[in-house]
């Protein structure tokens, strides 16, 4: 069952368009991977790293696959907030699937920093 990301700071899932994880960088080469769900709402979303904006996903298909997308690095090392907000328009069962799915979120090339099965409760995100 997929889990969410919160965003407390504008009172959970109810009515949010974004969601927020603080990841650590290490800096260098290092990349931020996400595996992200493209289905048949609209699944377009944009990921600020630091308060900057870093990535922009647009909807492009009507099919359910996973994709996995990446951001080139430099990323200040440490701690950083990242906030994923949807940008795609609400479709008729957002309420009950949300808008944008993650599954994975990670850090460097290889291994996976968040997943499932992490204790803060997963990555899966459906943003509603």
């Amino acid at each position: 069952m997929p889990r969410h990301l919160v965003n407390r700071r504008r009172g959970g899932l109810n009515g949010s368009r974004n969601a927020f994880i603080t990841l650590n960088f290490g800096g260098g080469d290092e990349g931020l991977f996400f595996r992200h769900l493209e289905g048949i709402a609209d699944d377009g979303f944009e990921v600020w790293v630091a308060g900057v904006l870093r990535y922009t996903h647009n909807e492009n298909t009507n099919t359910e696959q996973w994709i996995v997308s990446s951001i080139a690095p430099p990323f200040p090392s440490g701690a950083q907030v990242v906030e994923f907000v949807a940008t795609g328009i609400a479709w008729p069962s957002w309420a009950t699937y949300g808008q944008v799915c993650f599954d994975k979120i990670w850090t460097g090339l290889e291994t996976p920093v968040a997943s499932e099965m992490d204790s803060w409760g997963g990555v899966k995100a459906l943003f509603r």
